[in-house]
């Protein structure tokens, strides 16, 4: 735009002065629009202000009185990111580590940038490439991890849960629009446990259980035994009627056969959840005693009657065939 407008013919003749002061403007953009650098014509040895060679170009000839700098192309696997009089292109010498991919390969104008794989990101202090983070059990995934950044999480509001280290906060399932009964209601840490097990309630009484999510007494609704999703309502009930987190411990370790249980946190609904998931993968593995009946020899062997007996009385017949 400034050559059409420094070249545009005039209508008219204008005054001697505005056409000097163009052409002095125009010279001035002109020149300006390349970097130049100092250099020695190597015959007249007169210092000379030449312009340097764009990027992608490295220097072919140096500028003389005469003649000014020629450029040239930079060879495949080489490049110049910036203005230069270099004799000779940058060798491409950034190459992707294990933890690395390829982002943008190597041309005439920049160096090949590499990436953290999938799964990773670039951590500033130590300058390597680190697994995202994984979310705690009752936080969901409020920013996904980058190649630059690390996942970040969230707690999962009230009515919603996350059991995955990866995956969004869910809302809790409404048990009775998909026909089922409320058996255990959702936390943070899990989704509400549903069942097809009837709820009723015997000799027109209730009986008063304390929940494990809020600390209140509030009446719980007896279960049948004749459907077999009672087994499944059995388990799931079940670890949800520990309160204390040095018995859910005991419990965590006696039905995994640990020695020595070996405290960690102090944390009831994710051992809770802990449990529940571990009850869970082993349910799928076929094995000659029921995972119920583990987890009635793991409450005998912790010497939790009192649960134990809550269990006895919701789950009497169903219990009487194992």
């Amino acid at each position: 735009m400034t050559d059409a407008f420094c070249k545009q013919k005039s209508c008219g003749k204008p005054p001697t002065w505005v056409v000097f002061s163009l052409l002095v403007f125009c010279n001035t953009l002109l020149s300006s629009s390349a970097p130049t650098y100092e250099w020695q014509d190597p015959i007249t040895k007169e210092r000379l202000v030449c312009q340097q060679c764009p990027p992608g170009t490295c220097v072919a000839q140096y500028c003389t009185k005469d003649k000014p700098t020629q450029c040239q192309p930079c060879p495949s696997l080489y490049y110049t990111q910036y203005w230069n009089y270099l004799d000779n292109c940058l060798y491409c010498n950034n190459i992707c580590s294990g933890l690395e991919e390829e982002a943008l390969p190597c041309n005439a104008t920049h160096d090949r940038v590499c990436q953290c794989k999938p799964g990773y990101y670039f951590d500033p202090s130590s300058e390597f490439c680190l697994p995202h983070s994984a979310c705690p059990l009752g936080s969901g995934v409020a920013q996904p991890g980058t190649p630059h950044e690390d996942t970040k999480c969230a707690a999962c509001p009230p009515g919603t849960f996350s059991n995955s280290s990866t995956g969004l906060c869910q809302p809790h399932t409404n048990c009775s629009a998909h026909g089922l009964k409320l058996n255990v209601p959702g936390n943070p840490f899990h989704d509400s446990l549903c069942t097809a097990c009837q709820l009723n309630q015997t000799d027109g009484t209730q009986e008063w259980l304390e929940e494990a999510s809020g600390g209140q007494l509030q009446p719980v609704r007896l279960l049948t035994e004749e459907s077999p999703e009672c087994e499944l309502a059995f388990i799931d009930f079940a670890v949800y009627q520990i309160n204390s987190p040095k018995k859910l411990w005991a419990l965590k370790h006696a039905l995994e056969q640990e020695a020595a249980p070996k405290e960690g946190h102090n944390n009831q609904l994710m051992l809770q959840a802990e449990i529940y998931a571990y009850l869970t993968r082993i349910r799928n593995i076929p094995t000659q005693v029921s995972v119920a009946k583990e987890l009635l020899l793991a409450f005998q062997r912790t010497q939790q009657n009192r649960v134990k007996s809550r269990l006895s009385s919701k789950f009497r017949k169903w219990m009487r065939a194992l």
